[in-house]
């Protein structure tokens, strides 16, 4: 049983419960966003460049934002992280209730998605060792890294649903 170790943590299973919710609606969102900007624009290099805009700060930033984790308060961090996070879900969700898909402002709001992506990550790996120690450590990061996979198929799969149902 030593893979549930991390689970005997109090703070870790907050954490679990919380990154579960959060990584499906990133995933949903990621989803949501790519679908609706295939049909407004029904264009495949459109698609691109918006999965290019959340995908890419991750890449190119995260060396950087693994160094920044370091220097910082963790927990802290992720405060921010996960504020502006909801506010810019909030945003898109503004920006497609009201009519008003303009392109651009799709894209920006999807970068900035991708720059807060890029320095969440990190964070939360760095994040693990303060909330579970040494040795429930390789627990907490097996089970980060289910949270992500799991998410993948979850977020999409509940998105499609949803689109199906209310639409884009």
């Amino acid at each position: 049983m030593r893979r549930f170790v991390a689970f005997q943590h109090r703070d870790f299973r907050r954490y679990f419960v919380g990154q579960v919710i959060s990584n499906v609606g990133t995933w949903l969102q990621a989803l949501a966003v790519t679908w609706l900007v295939l049909d407004l624009t029904g264009r495949s290099d459109r698609l691109g460049v918006v999965v290019a805009l959340q995908f890419l700060p991750l890449l190119i930033l995260g060396a950087p934002a693994g160094v920044l984790a370091d220097r910082v308060d963790n927990r802290r961090l992720l405060l921010i992280t996960s504020a502006v996070s909801a506010a810019l879900a909030l945003a898109f969700g503004l920006v497609v209730s009201g009519g008003t898909e303009d392109l651009r402002v799709i894209y920006g709001l999807t970068f900035l998605s991708g720059l807060v992506l890029a320095v969440e990550r990190p964070a939360m790996q760095a994040l693990l060792f303060q909330l579970v120690g040494h040795d429930a450590l390789p627990s907490a990061v097996a089970t980060n890294s289910s949270i992500a996979s799991v998410s993948r198929l979850i977020g999409p799969a509940l998105g499609g649903a949803m689109i199906s149902i209310t639409g884009v």
